[in-house]
């Protein structure tokens, strides 16, 4: 009649410099400039800016860089707290 208890271990993430996001990121980087080559070889003859593929394609293209960037940034960002405590160890060394 009572209720059972379940007890739920908490799942820690380890990713503390952000490779795994930089990784993930890249990835998906990597997959949206072979859609953007892919749609843009195949759609160049038609030229115009009537052809949709291709506008998806350049699309697709862009947006690859834009992932890229975005990915490389947001892992830099995680390192720069670690970055800011080890430049404040090296002050309180040189202190004592």
């Amino acid at each position: 009649m009572f209720p059972r208890r379940v007890s739920i271990n908490a799942v820690s993430y380890n990713d503390h410099d952000g490779t795994k996001m930089r990784k993930m990121m890249t990835v998906i980087a990597w997959f949206c400039l072979i859609i953007g080559v892919a749609l843009t070889l195949f759609t160049i003859t038609n030229y115009s800016d009537q052809n949709h593929l291709l506008m998806i394609g350049i699309g697709f293209l862009i947006a690859s860089v834009f992932i890229y960037i975005i990915g490389l940034f947001m892992a830099l960002m995680f390192n720069v707290p670690q970055m800011s405590q080890n430049t404040d160890d090296l002050d309180s060394e040189k202190i004592k």
